[in-house]
């Protein structure tokens, strides 16, 4: 069942009311984590950690390409240095820790203007940027996906207190952007341009983890206008950024690529914020390399199929144009748990994009019934550290299989003569 539309004399005052509800509530979240957060108070003193959090790193990156050392985006040594270097940042933080160049190039390119900003200002300039996101998502809920206002502002307030979305803004991390990307993709396919949906599902490129099971699920469901527009907008990045970046940087990026997968093997490796099936997983086999793969294999192999079920892949539907099945929120829920479980590395403010859930639900007028999932993922997002430091596993990649278990729950047989049903 689908949310009724609105008539389009009532869209834009909704419209109005929701944004205007959103950007107040993203100007006092960013006056709250400016005035109180670590992350992003000024201190005189040697600070624990580094102003800015996560965006020291992009910041050095974006330094690197605007003075025309591109080459050394990937050269621990270097990085390292600069992040380091009081004269440059403008504070002193402990030498022991550091922030891995992980993005690609195209990416450090895009945010080289911000970097000839001095690095403090640049930090709130930048918090103020991801804030942006909160209106940005109630416009694509109200104008895009046409929710009621009420729906919209409750959705909004839901995610700000959602703690990996909070967190994400803390550590100056993307996560409100990715979700973004992915609220947008969703409006457009909701709407049948499945191309255009590609095209922005291809600056996604930035963010490579969160590619593959989307793609993989495309392709299942024979979307190859979405799938070709993905790879076209992505290969299209890729060569402009070539005007900015040697293409000896993105050789250098592939590596870092190739070694996510062991990244949990790394020094500075916080097992207590990884959110995955393998954080699942390693906390069972400890350093066991080789029962770790088994298990991860057959893991993989179960949420797989789960995720078949749940988006009902290869069930004919008649009721679709050309027999192929609508994307609803039963194949957004399979896509978004499938990417979280099955990436090789997933912390909890990356837990953002489960965001989407509620607004693909409420788009198909079943959040009702899927409330108490929603509240699950927020209750174990909420305990999950003490969780970690009292079992010692995190308690997200539990629910999030529960979840996808119960909608790859088979259909119920008839029994008794009582309909069958789900």
């Amino acid at each position: 069942m689908t949310a009724p539309t609105q008539p389009a004399a009532n869209r834009a005052p909704s419209t109005g009311r929701a944004v205007g509800a959103a950007t107040l509530l993203a100007i006092v979240v960013v006056c709250l984590i400016a005035a109180t957060a670590n992350n992003f108070r000024c201190e005189t003193e040697p600070r624990k950690s580094a102003l800015g959090g996560d965006f020291l790193q992009e910041w050095i990156g974006g330094r690197l390409v605007a003075r025309g050392d591109a080459e050394l985006l990937y050269d621990p040594a270097t990085t390292d240095q600069m992040q380091h270097d009081a004269a440059l940042v403008g504070f002193e933080w402990p030498e022991s820790e550091y922030y891995p160049m992980v993005y690609p190039p195209a990416w450090y390119a895009a945010i080289s203007p911000l970097s000839r900003i001095e690095y403090t200002s640049a930090c709130y300039v930048w918090l103020a940027l991801l804030a942006t996101s909160l209106p940005l998502l109630a416009w694509l809920m109200s104008r895009g996906l046409q929710l009621q206002a009420g729906q919209v502002v409750a959705i909004v307030i839901g995610l700000v207190l959602f703690p990996p979305a909070m967190q994400s803004l803390v550590m100056g991390q993307k996560s409100l952007l990715w979700l973004g990307v992915w609220v947008g993709v969703f409006a457009l396919c909701r709407s049948g341009r499945e191309g255009w949906a590609g095209t922005l599902f291809g600056f996604m490129l930035m963010k490579p983890i969160l590619v593959p099971v989307m793609i993989g699920m495309m392709i299942a469901r024979r979307r190859w206008s979405f799938v070709f527009a993905a790879a076209g907008s992505a290969a299209t990045i890729a060569a402009a950024s070539l005007l900015f970046v040697p293409v000896s940087s993105w050789i250098d990026y592939v590596g870092v690529v190739a070694g996510v997968g062991t990244y949990h093997q790394t020094a500075g490796y916080s097992a207590d914020l990884a959110q995955n099936l393998g954080a699942l997983l390693l906390t069972a086999t400890g350093p066991h390399r080789a029962v770790y793969w088994g298990l991860f294999a057959a893991g993989a192999a179960i949420v797989i199929v789960l995720m078949g079920r749940a988006a009902r892949i290869g069930e004919p539907q008649t009721d679709s144009p050309q027999n192929v099945p609508a994307l609803d929120d039963r194949f957004w829920i399979a896509t978004v748990l499938g990417t979280i479980l099955l990436s090789p590395h997933y912390f909890a403010y990356d837990l953002t994009l489960l965001g989407l859930l509620p607004i693909a639900i409420a788009c198909q007028g079943r959040l009702g019934e899927a409330m108490p999932w929603i509240v699950a993922c927020f209750v174990a997002t909420a305990i999950n550290d003490s969780i970690v430091q009292t079992l010692g596993f995190p308690p997200t990649p539990v629910v999030l299989l529960a979840m996808l278990a119960w909608y790859g729950r088979p259909p119920m047989t008839l029994v008794a003569g009582c309909p069958a049903g789900r």
